[in-house]
């Protein structure tokens, strides 16, 4: 399972905020975790992951995957990436990323 369900990427959102603050820049990935947590409820799992990140296409950033029935999580990694011109939320490794969806959906 890539974040990327039904064939399409979860876009970081048509009102994703892409900002210069300072050195480096940030970006709300916050519309995008949203989006895809509604495809992972029903399973039983969220993702809880930093509202803002610094950096753009090609970031990877720590979340937390955590069952919702069971109590139990995982740390993931994710990444923002480029797809068809959007921002879009996918697994940094998605190997690691299946082992742990596996290990928290687990009873």
């Amino acid at each position: 399972m890539r974040l990327r369900e039904g064939g399409t990427a979860l876009a970081v959102g048509a009102s994703a905020i892409v900002f210069a603050a300072g050195c480096g820049a940030k970006t709300d990935v916050s519309a995008g975790v949203e989006d895809f947590n509604k495809t992972l409820e029903p399973n039983g799992l969220t993702l809880d992951c930093p509202k803002e990140i610094k950096g753009g296409e090609g970031t990877e950033f720590d979340c937390t995957l955590r069952g919702t029935r069971n109590g139990k999580s995982a740390p993931v990694k994710l990444k923002v990436a480029k797809e068809e011109g959007d921002l879009v939320i996918d697994a940094a490794d998605q190997k690691a990323f299946d082992l742990a969806r596996t290990a928290v959906a687990g009873s």
